[in-house]
């Protein structure tokens, strides 16, 4: 008798134990299965810092930016911070009132309507994978010199991608608190390095004031525009810590303040870094808009050889951090698509053990290596491939960002808190984005690139077509 009590007494404290901790779960937090309530808010900040991955900026897209804004480059990345923070306060409307896996996609299904959020959602994961190809690929090109300067030869550019893809996707699938803790102390070695560099490029010029870059008496309004639409590009992937929902400690507090301080953070260190690497570039022979490689060649020229392959090494390792991002943020994209039925219900599986959405992991995993090596296929100097992955990653970012902004003041309306400055708000951010997807391949630029907003486009209306096949599928039973 004692037995058989106090196996009944069992089921009934578990059960006790199940509704207390149901009681206690915020009802705006939807649950798919993922471990719940790991992440703390600096391990929240580290997804969206590593998304960003701030050390690419000074250490690829720079020397893009000067040969466009030239000496004012540094207002460029402050006007495109302008901008991209007004767009996170647009999102941060659905991140501070309601969390889940679905990030973007789930925004704009509240603010935006089914058809338009199915849009978002389909987007982001082209997004997440070209990403994650265009990461690797850049990745490669640091590791390709790190090797000639080590060993005087190189792997073919398919290893180290394949390498990147793969453990990526294995650290995204063993552990999202391993993903974030990586993830952190990657960006801020890579952060320090440059910082280092910054310090002593102020420190070489005893800290005077460059007069020429602040009078913009050569700058041109043209190049100015278009410098300013890829300073914007290079914050691609604020948003990656609205994907951690059902992970983070306090998501409704923890994933707004990631994505705006992780825009304000970056933004600040891009202005600093733009404005030290083109004062350093000043005192060198070499034209920075024509360097492959400025923080390594500022390094050898400040008379720190060795801090040449530090920059080298914190290109990596924030490349490979941007990676890692990109699957965890597509990975819980896809699972909260699939438990809406708009991918196989295969894809809503999560790990027994890990509680990792691994069949979004998987098929995002291979679906990068797949893309990729067919990219290196083409025989294309890798600098291309990433630049073309890299664009059509854009287009598929930029396009949520424009729908989640615009929808901002209708879910405020729906409240009654709706105010003049939030109409202003989200004006301004889709005026910006859209003068961002204009004005990269506006005057049309030469082939490849005068397609992929063609291919953007029909890649929206395959998915406009799939989800009106879900909704007659979905009426039928």
């Amino acid at each position: 008798m004692l037995r058989a009590s106090g196996q009944d007494l069992m089921p009934t404290k578990l059960l006790e134990q199940n509704v207390k901790t149901q009681d206690l779960k915020d009802p705006r937090v939807k649950s798919l299965g993922l471990r719940q309530s790991i992440l703390s808010p600096v391990e929240t900040l580290a997804q969206s810092i590593a998304g960003i991955a701030p050390s690419a900026a000074p250490a690829m897209t720079l020397c893009l930016v000067y040969g466009l804004a030239g000496k004012a480059s540094w207002l460029a990345y402050l006007v495109a911070t302008i901008a991209v923070v007004l767009t996170a306060i647009n999102i941060n409307v659905f991140a501070s009132r309601s969390a889940s896996a679905g990030s973007l996609y789930a925004y704009a299904q509240q603010g935006a309507g089914r058809l338009l959020g199915m849009l978002c959602g389909w987007s982001m994961v082209l997004a997440y994978i070209m990403g994650v190809c265009a990461c690797a690929e850049q990745a490669s090109i640091f590791i390709d010199q790190a090797q000639l300067e080590l060993f005087r030869t190189s792997l073919p550019f398919g290893v180290p991608v394949l390498c990147c893809v793969a453990l990526s996707g294995f650290i995204a699938y063993k552990n999202i608190k391993l993903s974030a803790e990586l993830m952190l102390w990657l960006e801020v070695a890579s952060i320090s390095v440059i910082t280092v560099l910054c310090v002593l490029i102020g420190a070489k010029h005893g800290w005077a004031i460059d007069t020429s870059q602040l009078a913009l008496h050569e700058v041109g309004t043209q190049g100015f525009r278009q410098g300013l639409v890829l300073a914007v590009l290079g914050f691609i992937g604020f948003e990656a810590a609205g994907a951690l929902g059902e992970e983070s400690k306090e998501p409704l507090k923890d994933i707004p303040r990631a994505i705006f301080f992780s825009t304000i953070f970056s933004g600040v260190f891009f202005i600093v870094t733009a404005y030290a690497v083109v004062y350093g570039f000043s005192s060198t022979p070499i034209a920075l808009g024509q360097c492959s490689a400025p923080l390594a060649i500022l390094s050898k020229q400040l008379g720190f050889p060795i801090l040449a392959g530090f920059t080298i090494a914190g290109a990596i390792v924030s490349f490979f951090a941007a990676c890692l991002a990109a699957v965890n943020a597509g990975a819980r994209v896809m699972l909260a698509m699939a438990d809406d039925r708009y991918y196989p219900r295969f894809f809503t599986g999560i790990h027994a053990t890990n509680k990792t959405p691994q069949p979004c992991i998987l098929f995002i995993t291979v679906a990068c290596a797949v893309v990729s090596l067919g990219l290196l296929a083409s025989r294309q100097s890798v600098l291309d491939i990433s630049a073309w992955s890299g664009t059509l990653a854009t287009y598929a970012l930029i396009f949520p960002y424009a729908v989640v902004s615009g929808a901002a003041p209708f879910a405020l309306r729906r409240e009654g808190k709706l105010q003049m400055k939030h109409i202003i708000i989200s004006a301004l951010s889709v005026l910006t984005m859209s003068a961002v997807f204009l004005g990269s391949f506006l005057p049309l630029p030469a082939a490849p690139y005068c397609w992929f907003p063609i291919l953007f486009i029909v890649y929206l209306l395959a998915g406009a077509a799939w989800y009106l096949h879900c909704h007659r599928r979905d009426r039928s039973h």
